[in-house]
């Protein structure tokens, strides 16, 4: 759990050409152990194993990046929903790579609802100690959670 709290999920994970570089930069030393199908398939493409660990870094990089973002995203969701009332429990939130977006699974008054919450949120260069952006996210999730007459305050 990201907090003791809740669950950070990452399925398809992007890499960007930040994650590329630093990889491709690494010491030999920091590149992952390759499994035998890994090797395997290096053979076959005709890559060194070294290449291949290189793009299997990238990867990891960029899921490492998606799980730092979606654990300050669950926090700022978390603070945000304790201000909505102790009813409100964030069990998880999940990025799929394909999807521009993130997923919040929220429980309250027994049922877990999953709100959806635009990368306009969780961005590269988000910053949810904006106040503006943080107000923002609030008022989605009291629009996404029926919330009416929820103060920008409270």
């Amino acid at each position: 759990m990201a907090d003791g709290q809740f669950q950070v999920y990452v399925s398809g994970a992007r890499s960007t050409s930040d994650d590329w570089f630093a990889a491709m930069g690494a010491p030999d030393s920091d590149l992952p152990l390759l499994s035998e199908d890994q090797k395997f398939i290096a053979r076959k493409f005709d890559v060194s194993e070294s290449e291949y660990a290189r793009g299997v870094l990238t990867e990891e990089l960029g899921e490492r990046r998606q799980i730092k973002r979606g654990e300050e995203l669950g926090i700022g969701v978390a603070e945000i929903l304790s201000a909505f009332g102790s009813q409100f429990l964030l069990r998880s939130v999940a990025r799929a790579g394909v999807r521009e977006k993130w997923i919040a699974r929220i429980a309250a008054a027994g049922r877990v609802s999953e709100i959806e919450i635009p990368l306009e949120f969780a961005g590269n260069s988000i910053d949810l100690a904006d106040r503006a952006v943080r107000e923002r996210l609030k008022e989605h999730l009291a629009d996404e959670l029926h919330l009416h007459g929820v103060s920008a305050n409270s």
